[in-house]
């Protein structure tokens, strides 16, 4: 042990003499400089989820929450995710599902026959029956065109199988959300419109075909039941009881001016009108997510996209997990948003005021690119620097193994990257304290998207500063054994470099890819697997997010594993070559 301590204290005092370390130090210092003036996070974005009523009295504020665009508004939203839960229901009557869509294709395609003979005949001047059978071609196909647009929001679209012809179909669901067929019910000119409108869209053949393609989709009715009781009757009955409270207040302002004035009771009603708002959007947000799993099930990305008519060629179930484990929590505390602060990003603020934290996040994101470099250089001259050079001939006559030769380099270029990180952590506070403040709401954390916990401010820091000691060992080993393998020094240096650059930079232009999402270096950042990763933002000055991003299908076992299975290759490969290479 005594030997390994003095083959890694050997490394540090010959990295720490090196004229590089004085260059490392000199754009550290420029880093933080840099940092601490380009540092302009934008604010929290889910203040776009609040009512944000305006009114300088309470009886302003009242008026303008039960207007058309906020009050009722909200309560057609949770509305209609009654209607949803109804329209998957096996047990349901009074809702549409795809028999009624069928049948009334079925139904305009017998009409659509007749208004074709008796059209072909009114030439001769019989339009009597035609204006008769055109009225009914035109009641039935406004008829499906409310029932489509009914169930459109209900992920009807979700089951509708991709064809070769993808722009047929989405020319026939545009059509179908926007004809309204009506007018002059004499005027044979629009009744030619109707056959031409209807022939040139291949309306009732592609309508058939499209309704064929619609899978069943089969949800237990124990499903659909807890969804209502758990979450839409609750939200219902906490909805009347915050209307409640607005009322009393609103009862109160009419016959006391003070109240009607008071500014604290003016934030109160408005804080109210935000709470309504964002009760609802929790149940209907958390009753979607659940649906929309619930069709999933096991369907992995590459099925999802053969759906059409949907976003689900975007569908992210690691993202939509998150969302719903976010919005239960809230949900089951009987808590929102507001109350808590979001997990670090490094292009927005996690309160909604700035904080030390925030700096600290953003500058060591920034920082820890150059510390990453610098271990990336050292580590990758290391071994092949020191063959070349000579000197590794003169730590391999001492009785030393060879094992703790290479054990003690690679300690010894991680150590000088911690020293580093302490550092610029230790600046970073001071700098954001000074100037931000440590203030900060508890932090609302989402584990892996499963689990959801609250955690101080510092406490989350410091898991950041672990994580990011993983990134950190993970090129550091990587740097070694490059630098093991290769003979020159200068090409170990290169290669090295090169591949954190191009990881670093064009991690987030090729995250997209499935087989560019599992390579080891698009897991190496464990961070995002915290809850901030899909946290909405308003944009960036600057932004540092050099992580690809996750894979619908992943998650934290799953990188940990990806990175754990490379840092153990290539440390076995690093130990047997150099155990077999020729120094001499």
């Amino acid at each position: 042990m005594n030997s390994f301590w003095k083959i890694t204290r050997g490394e540090l005092d010959k990295i720490f003499v090196r004229p590089a370390i004085f260059v490392m130090t000199g754009f550290f210092v420029l880093a933080i400089v840099v940092a601490a003036l380009m540092f302009d996070p934008s604010p929290r974005a889910d203040s776009a989820n609040f009512a944000n009523v305006d009114g300088k009295t309470v009886v302003e504020v009242y008026s303008n929450f039960d207007s058309n665009q906020h009050k009722k508004v909200y309560d057609d939203e949770l509305a209609n995710v009654l209607t949803m839960l109804d329209f998957y229901s096996q047990n349901g009557t009074t809702f549409i599902n795809k028999k009624d869509l069928t049948d009334a294709i079925s139904t305009i395609s017998i009409t659509y026959d007749d208004y074709q003979r008796k059209t072909a005949l009114s030439n001769t001047g019989a339009m009597d029956s035609v204006i008769v059978v055109k009225n009914q071609l035109v009641n039935q196909i406004n008829d499906l065109n409310k029932k489509y647009k009914t169930i459109n929001n209900s992920f009807l679209q979700m089951f509708i199988t991709k064809n070769n012809n993808e722009t047929t179909l989405n020319t026939l669901n545009d059509l179908l959300l926007t004809i309204s067929i009506n007018g002059d019910e004499q005027d044979k000119e629009h009744h030619l419109h109707i056959i031409d409108t209807i022939d040139d869209h291949k309306f009732i053949s592609n309508l058939a075909n499209l309704f064929s393609k619609i899978e069943d989709v089969q949800i237990d009715e124990k499903t659909i039941s807890v969804l209502k009781s758990d979450y839409y009757e609750v939200a219902n009955t906490r909805k009347i009881a915050i209307e409640n409270e607005i009322n009393s207040i609103y009862a109160s302002a009419l016959t006391d001016t003070s109240i009607n004035l008071n500014e604290k009771t003016i934030e109160e009603i408005k804080t109210l009108c935000d709470n309504y708002k964002l009760l609802i959007n929790q149940a209907t947000t958390i009753i979607d997510d659940k649906l929309l799993l619930e069709i999933v099930g096991s369907k992995n990305t590459a099925n999802l996209s053969n759906l059409s008519y949907t976003e689900l060629a975007k569908f992210n179930k690691y993202k939509t997990n998150e969302d719903l484990t976010r919005n239960i929590y809230y949900f089951t505390n009987e808590t929102y948003s507001y109350q808590y602060a979001n997990v670090f990003q490094s292009n927005t603020d996690s309160n909604y005021k700035t904080n030390a934290f925030d700096f600290m996040y953003y500058a060591l994101e920034f920082l820890s690119f150059i510390i990453v470099i610098f271990c990336v250089v050292i580590g990758s001259g290391m071994i092949s620097g020191e063959v070349t050079g000579g000197t590794m001939k003169m730590l391999a006559i001492r009785p030393y193994r060879r094992s703790k030769i290479i054990t003690g380099k690679l300690m010894g270029t991680f150590l000088m990257g911690v020293i580093f990180l302490l550092i610029g952590t230790i600046t970073t506070f001071i700098i954001g304290a000074r100037m931000y403040g440590l203030d900060s709401a508890p932090i609302l954390m989402i584990f892996n998207a499963e689990s959801a916990s609250t955690i101080s401010a510092t406490g989350l820091f410091f898991i950041f500063l672990a994580l990011l000691l993983v990134r950190i060992i993970v090129y550091t080993i990587l740097a070694v054994f490059i630098s093991t393998a290769f003979k020159s020094n200068v090409a170990a240096v290169i290669i090295s470099v090169m591949i954190y650059i191009f990881v670093a930079l064009f991690g987030n232009l090729f995250g997209g890819s499935v087989v560019y999402g599992y390579l080891p270096f698009a897991n190496v950042d464990l961070f995002r697997y915290l809850g901030g990763e899909y946290v909405s933002t308003n944009g960036s000055i600057l932004g540092l997010d050099f992580s690809c991003p996750i894979q619908p299908d992943s998650n934290f076992y799953l990188s940990l594993g990806i990175v754990g299975g490379f840092v153990a290759i290539i440390l076995a490969a690093t130990y047997i070559i150099f155990s077999k290479r020729d120094i001499e």
